[in-house]
């Protein structure tokens, strides 16, 4: 039995914060092109302590990132891929990708000029796929142009689709490691089991815990999500920076193609992370390295970005 801090567990945490925030903000969102921009604005400013509500949902979308991103450095680190199999290791960059997903649909319902840019950029890439780039375009947006269409399908994935997708792999994670903890408990019931260290294990867990639910309340209360400028159909939208945890990819295609840095070295990156337990039988420091390696690419290109 081990007591180390699960970051699996903390996502879920997490991922359940965004599920009741979700639903209370839900009630006052308009997903219309007319009204969403303003809707985020009477949130934000009008309903009582909306603005938390939104910045919790905010923040819990972006630690989600962060504590999928650390548990699988932790797992090629420690070589924890060779105990739990290499699903277990799939499925936890399956949670990071759909993690990174409901982010970008989420940033896009703000609905402001940033967001707009963010969008066409993003669904402009889509075209660049061979063969099927046009029609997966029209599938995305609804049609030619961004519009109504274009806010109505990504509200839904955004509230629906990807939320059921990363519920799936979440408890698929998740679930075998609690069924082992039940049957720790159901030992310590029955007096098979040590107390001192289920109290220990218990205790700990409680800490860490607490110490994610402190951070999320400060960096909700003292660090508020901005909302820009309605965007307004016919207006030239200047460029801006993706959400942080798109920075690396947009510094790609600052020096590269839209084919090339916006759809087939992502697609290799996320390929590599799959495939990087495969890589021990060469030697067992690949995986590490390739995953380290990975994550320290992605917060340079990103740091480049931003003093660009």
């Amino acid at each position: 039995m081990t007591n180390e801090f699960c970051f699996s567990r903390l996502a879920f945490a997490l991922f359940l914060m965004q599920i009741i925030t979700g639903i209370l903000l839900a009630f006052y969102y308009v997903p219309h092109v007319e009204r969403a921009n303003e809707s985020v604005r009477d949130i934000t400013y009008v309903v009582r302590f909306g603005w938390l509500v939104r910045s919790l949902h905010y923040w819990a979308a972006q630690l989600m990132v962060i504590s999928a991103a650390l548990h699988l450095v932790r797992m090629a680190i420690i070589g924890r891929f060779k105990l739990s199999c290499n699903y277990s290791w799939e499925l936890g960059v399956l949670i990071l990708i759909a993690a990174m997903a409901v982010n970008f649909t989420g940033y896009l319902l703000r609905w402001d000029e940033s967001t707009y840019w963010a969008l066409s950029v993003g669904v402009n890439l889509i075209k660049h796929l061979p063969l099927i780039g046009g029609k997966l375009y029209r599938v995305a947006v609804g049609g030619e142009d961004i519009g109504q269409p274009a806010l109505t399908r990504f509200f839904v994935w955004h509230c629906f689709g990807i939320p059921l997708l990363i519920f799936a792999l979440l408890n698929s994670k998740c679930w075998p490691c609690t069924r082992r903890r039940l049957r720790i408990y159901l030992r310590w019931i029955s007096g098979e089991e040590n107390g001192e260290e289920i109290y220990g294990m218990i205790g700990q867990e409680m800490i860490y815990m607490m110490l994610a639910l402190v951070i999320l309340l400060s960096l909700s209360l003292f660090l508020v999500p901005t909302i820009g400028v309605k965007h307004e159909y016919g207006m030239p939208t200047e460029e801006a920076n993706a959400p942080w945890m798109f920075l690396w990819i947009q510094e790609m295609l600052f020096h590269t193609s839209a084919l090339l840095g916006g759809v087939i070295l992502p697609a290799i990156t996320f390929v590599l992370l799959l495939l990087a337990p495969r890589l021990y039988r060469f030697s067992r420091l690949l995986p590490p390295a390739v995953t380290v390696l990975i994550g320290i690419s992605a917060i340079l290109l990103s740091v480049v970005r931003l003093l660009r």
